[in-house]
Formats: C-alpha cells, structure tokens, sequence
C-alpha cells in the first residue's frame, strides 16, 4: 500500500508539471493537491503550488503554500525568495527584506536575493542599502553584462538622490 501511495503521488506530481508546462493551472493545482493529499510532508510540491496561485495573483494562498514549504524544509532557499516576491508584489517591504536576508543567510551566491532586496529597501526609500544590495548582485552576476550595467546606472541615479 505504502508503494503504491507513493507511486500514486509520484504520478500527481508529474501530471502537475505537465499541466504546469501546458499552463493549464486549474488542473495543475488539482493534481498537486492530489499529490499532498498522500503526503503532506513535500516542501517541493507546496513550492510549485505556490507558484501556481502567484501565477493566478492570489497572493494569500501563493503565501500560505511558500510558508508551508518552509515549516516542512526551513532552509528552502526557493521557498523563502518566492514568499518574498509575494510580500514585495504586496508592498509588505519590511517582510520581503527578512526573507531575501534569509536566503542570502542561507546562500550567499543566490543572485536575485540581492535584486528583489535592492528593489525593496529602494522602495522604502533606504538608497544606501538599496545600492549595497545592487553592488553585492554585480559582483555576484559575472555572466549578464547588460544586466549589471543597468543596474550601475540605477546605482548612479540613486546616490544623486
């Protein structure tokens, strides 16, 4: 019985991703909720459910599945940027910063950290950090040039503030 669980949710997942890749999200929700339905203990799944209802726009529930995943696995990376994506589409700054501080904390190479807590310390108007951050993702991206030169033009405008 416990095989065949676990093949049943193995099964939901890749119907999940398949959905998922065919944007079909209703049914890729319903198979990932299928999935956690045999086992509720997969931070992986919760993820990718996450990401469908921020695809969706429902910030509450992309929240509630990202926290889910980091109660099962606390040290998710992925799971802790994602939640601060949320807290930053929502304008909740201070919740975003804690989590891209997380996962820099938790891995100090994870580019995008730096740019979504650049992007909210400029938005609470924390230039300096903001610029900090911006200089820690040039440093760190050596492969996207235009990237980084954009950035050091965002890094000019903000010290003639």
């Amino acid at each position: 019985q416990i095989a065949t669980s676990t093949q049943d949710e193995k099964y939901y997942i890749k119907l999940g991703d398949n959905f998922y890749n065919d944007k079909k999200y209703e049914e890729a929700i319903i198979n990932y909720k299928r999935a956690l339905a045999l086992n509720d203990n997969n931070a992986v799944t919760y993820l990718k459910l996450g990401n469908l209802y921020k695809i969706k726009k429902n910030a509450t529930l992309a929240s509630e599945n990202y926290q889910k995943a980091i109660l099962i696995n606390p040290k998710y990376a992925d799971a802790w940027f994602n939640l601060g994506l949320v807290y930053a589409e929502t304008q909740k700054y201070d919740d975003c910063i804690k989590c891209c501080q997380k996962v820099i904390s938790l891995n100090p190479n994870y580019l995008y950290a730096y740019y979504a807590l650049g992007l909210a310390y400029e938005s609470k108007g924390l230039n300096d950090k903001a610029i900090e951050s911006y200089q820690s993702f040039i440093k760190i991206n050596t492969s996207d040039e235009k990237t980084n030169q954009a950035l050091k033009n965002k890094i000019i405008e903000l010290q003639k503030k």
